[in-house]
């Protein structure tokens, strides 16, 4: 459970760190066929000679676009106000890196209220980010 929040904490956090280096690297992943991919992300081809760099920012642009296509939908699911409080403290602390303080109180709760919500959330998207085995390790 303790790997599976942390991990889930730490994508959240270096998202945007990990977006850059993939639009930032002299490499696009764009260049090669789903075949080519797979070969690439799982080494199975011996004769394809790919540099490290090539192989991080594929897998790393595989694994940013999944992460932000799971936490869009995760974001848009809320039906009510206490979900829309969780989703905007998830966004306004990993997103927009803000402090709890100062999301607790823009939010009128109080900091333990808010990181309450905060963990709540953070498990809602492990289970999300990591499948099953999120699910059976964050509940």
């Amino acid at each position: 459970m303790k790997d599976t929040i942390h991990n889930t904490r730490l994508l959240l956090h270096r998202l945007g760190d990990l977006r850059s280096h993939v639009e930032d690297s002299v490499w696009d992943a764009r260049q090669l066929d789903e075949m080519e991919m797979a070969e690439l992300i799982w080494g199975r081809d011996p004769d394809i000679k790919i540099g490290a760099i090539q192989r991080s920012v594929t897998r790393t642009e595989i694994l940013v676009a999944d992460v932000e296509k799971l936490y869009q939908e995760w974001k848009q699911s809320g039906k009510s106000r206490r979900d829309t409080q969780i989703r905007q403290i998830i966004h306004r602390k990993y997103i927009e890196k803000e402090e709890l303080g100062d999301i607790a109180k823009n939010e009128g709760l109080s900091k333990g209220q808010a990181l309450e919500f905060l963990n709540i959330g953070v498990s809602e998207l492990a289970s999300i980010f990591f499948g099953i085995d999120g699910f059976h390790q964050a509940g």
